[in-house]
């Protein structure tokens, strides 16, 4: 699971999430370091954030689609409880272990 997440300082939108603080100390450089080259960088515009159940962006499950030929799918939630309630009425052998969190 991805621990820190990079996001602006400002609104608080993601960026890009890691598994351990020097991952994402490292990238947070790189992304100033490009936009002092690019000329548009501001002084703590980027911070990392510890990943906490409410900043979770979705939920979702893979299975293997019937309709697209038992290709591999996606199906993405905003709680788990409509991943619940989606799993058991559209997958056969729904199991709650299938249900799988994304930062």
């Amino acid at each position: 699971m991805k621990n820190y997440i990079i996001q602006d300082r400002e609104a608080g939108n993601e960026i890009e999430s890691f598994s351990t603080i020097q991952e994402a100390q490292k990238t947070l450089l790189q992304y100033e370091q490009t936009d002092k080259r690019e000329g548009n960088y501001t002084p703590g515009f980027y911070e990392i954030k510890t990943a906490t159940f409410s900043n979770l962006k979705s939920f979702y499950i893979e299975f293997l689609n019937k309709k697209k030929g038992y290709s591999k799918d996606v199906a993405y939630f905003e709680t788990y409880d409509k991943a619940i309630s989606w799993g058991r009425e559209f997958l056969e052998n729904f199991n709650s272990d299938m249900i799988k969190i994304s930062l």
